[in-house]
């Protein structure tokens, strides 16, 4: 089921002007908030439908997907750098033991990671039963479905949600429901797109200029997948509201983990970045976020 574009943000709820397209794709357009300059994919599936589009085996079986699974001392490097940094907040849980959850785990790379080198006690969600089964045979419990559908006591002293919101149909009830899943202390780290950076720019750019080509590139930057590229006002807003602290907001480069494609395209997204370094707006945004006491 798709929802009509007269549709109000995801992100503030303000009322979407359809004339305002900020991207033209093959077959898909964004378009962006007056408000809160989020932009909202179209057409935007259902709640139901977006939980179809995940819950696929082709989703999973995608190049992207096996690249990173291919990469293991990749992701053992973006593990450590993460775990390191939420390790450096203070009071911050120690990772050795420590209740994890990772939403959108996919097949369990990062968990099985951090169990390796930090000793925590993974727990991974998935929407889609081609990852849970993933998690299953590495050995690490995983639930299959939504933060909803996990049992009402569990909390958990760190909640890893990494390109997961912008797949969320109501953004500040996704933070609200981490803020009721973390225990008292507790820390999360959510990551999503920063479509005001030179490599989204340029994106869109190029969106606008072909209609959409060539898709393949372009479809990593604006996956059918995503229904909203949150501003940074909208996922602070959201913050505020979910009664999180918000510790640290910052910005980091795609790293070649996370790149899917070809070498050339992974070599032009590595030029880009070196303009997002001067502007301080690199292509993913990050939060820092704690359970107060």
């Amino acid at each position: 089921m798709i929802v009509a574009e007269d549709a109000l943000c995801l992100a503030c709820g303000g009322a979407l002007d359809a004339s305002r397209k900020v991207v033209r794709l093959r077959g898909a357009h964004l378009v962006s908030c007056r408000q809160c300059r989020s932009w909202n994919y179209f057409p935007r599936a259902s709640a139901t439908g977006q939980i179809a589009l995940h819950d696929d085996d082709d989703y999973f079986t995608h190049p992207y997907f096996e690249n990173r699974q291919a990469q293991q001392a990749r992701v053992d490097v973006r593990c450590r750098d993460l775990f390191t940094t939420l390790a450096g907040v203070p009071q911050a849980p120690n990772p050795r033991g420590a209740r994890v959850l990772d939403i959108g785990c996919g097949g369990g790379e990062l968990l099985d990671s951090a169990r390796r080198q930090f000793g925590i006690d993974p727990t991974g969600l998935d929407v889609a039963r081609y990852a849970v089964k993933q998690l299953e045979a590495k050995g690490i419990p995983a639930v299959h479905g939504v933060l909803g559908d996990l049992p009402a006591a569990s909390r958990f002293d760190i909640i890893l949600a990494i390109d997961v919101i912008e797949h969320v149909l109501d953004p500040s009830a996704f933070i609200a429901d981490i803020a009721a899943r973390l225990a008292p202390g507790g820390m999360a780290f959510l990551e999503t797109p920063n479509h005001f950076s030179i490599v989204y720019g340029v994106g869109r750019l190029i969106a606008n200029a072909t209609g959409g080509w060539p898709p393949r590139a372009l479809e990593r930057l604006f996956p059918p997948h995503h229904v909203i590229y949150l501003s940074r006002a909208a996922l602070t807003q959201a913050v505020a509201a979910s009664g999180l602290e918000l510790v640290r907001f910052y910005s980091r480069t795609l790293q070649m983990l996370d790149i899917g494609g070809s070498n050339v395209l992974r070599a032009g997204l590595g030029s880009l970045q070196l303009f997002d370094h001067l502007t301080g707006q690199r292509a993913l945004n990050c939060m820092l976020l704690r359970k107060i006491d």
